[in-house]
């Protein structure tokens, strides 16, 4: 977490343009490209599609690792549906 709040980790996490990672399978990625090599160091890449879950935080998303930064806490970005 690198003292950042738990929310921002997610929002990192799940952004499709960083470099070497695949992104996590949120709704906005609904189609994420997959890059890798196999055990003979063959280049294979590939898409996939519509494989996505909402992430939800239970608690505060302004969580860090030292902390918790309360100015986040009405971000309802990952807030849990409301039954």
């Amino acid at each position: 977490m690198s003292g950042k709040p738990v929310k921002e980790c997610i929002d990192n996490v799940s952004f499709l343009s960083l470099s070497g990672m695949e992104p996590l399978p949120v709704p906005h990625n609904k189609l994420v490209p997959i890059y890798g090599y196999d055990i003979y160091r063959n280049y294979y890449s590939f898409m996939v599609s519509n494989i996505t879950s909402k992430i939800c935080i239970i608690g505060h998303p302004g969580l860090m690792q030292n902390g918790l930064d309360r100015t986040i806490d009405n971000d309802k970005t990952y807030a849990p549906p409301s039954n």
